[in-house]
């Protein structure tokens, strides 16, 4: 793969990366407070939002790509329609920052969680609290929509993923998943398989039919491990210090490629739409892409 970009796109770090359905923008948090959109394949600023007091730490978008969830270290998760890049709805964590935000692909549920151990899931646009998860995992840091979006997988510092029933958050199972804290969460396109990673390094597959282990892989890494399935579902990207692991899936769990990155802090990679461009946000204030094809 060949790195095409390297933007200077936050004054504080970039905490996450997320590309719109539709290919044509990539979005970018940071600890800076600010929202930022970038074109592709120019990578172009294109808009700034701003309306957050501190860090953005989580980004989630609407399957159609017009509704984008932000949640922050002032406590707020907010709700901005993107064709006008307005902000439509805000609601407020009572006592911790916001790590980990999910949008419901039809916009009509976000679930969020704070580093203080609380889960929630509220209805949109009305922001109406329909449940609070019990016994989540502490300091949560990822969450994804399962089994055709009707099981909510949540992971962070307490080693277990836990399944809750969506949106209902009635718990279903836990899966011990892991001997440190689980750091990333990605279902595959096809909605067999959930991967999970930790800090330690730790690649596992789960089987989304009976959530059996399917496959794992020590990479020998440590720190954060975001990853990404690229949309063919053959590859998953790991990232964790200095580097970026692409995993093979297809027989048993290879390491394909490693692309050696300057910052050891790689806080979010993302995939766009039609697996051309992989996307990494990291501790050094930038946003790199690489060319797939």
């Amino acid at each position: 793969m060949e790195q095409v970009a390297t933007i200077l796109a936050h004054t504080g770090h970039v905490t996450t990366v997320r590309f719109t359905p539709d290919g044509h923008t990539l979005l970018s948090a940071g600890m800076d407070a600010t929202l930022k959109a970038w074109g592709a394949p120019s990578w172009k600023l294109c808009a700034t939002l701003e309306g957050h007091a501190k860090s953005v730490n989580a980004l989630s978008l609407s399957a159609d790509g017009a509704t984008l969830a932000s949640g922050s270290t002032d406590r707020t998760v907010r709700i901005w329609d993107l064709g006008t890049r307005t902000e439509r709805a805000a609601i407020e964590a009572p006592r911790d920052s916001v790590s980990a935000v999910l949008l419901s692909p039809d916009a009509r549920v976000v679930a969020w969680s704070s580093y203080d151990g609380r889960t929630a899931l509220h209805t949109l646009p009305a922001g109406d609290e329909i449940v609070r998860l019990q016994d989540p995992p502490r300091r949560v840091v990822a969450m994804a929509l399962c089994c055709e979006n009707e099981v909510l997988a949540v992971a962070g510092q307490g080693e277990d993923v836990v399944l809750y029933a969506f949106p209902s958050g009635e718990p279903i199972r836990r899966l011990p998943s892991h001997t440190s804290a689980v750091t990333g969460l990605a279902l595959s396109p096809d909605g067999e398989t959930l991967a999970t990673t930790d800090y330690a390094g730790m690649l596992r597959l789960w089987s989304t039919n009976g959530w059996a282990l399917c496959g794992a892989l020590d990479l020998g890494s440590s720190g954060m491990s975001p990853l990404a399935y690229a949309p063919d579902g053959h590859h998953l990207a790991v990232g964790s210090a200095h580097r970026i692991d692409i995993v093979s899936v297809d027989d048993g769990l290879a390491v394909r490629e490693t692309l050696a990155v300057k910052p050891k802090g790689v806080y979010s990679i993302a995939y766009a739409p039609d697996g051309r461009w992989l996307a990494m946000g990291a501790a050094d204030k930038r946003v790199r892409v690489w060319d797939c094809s």
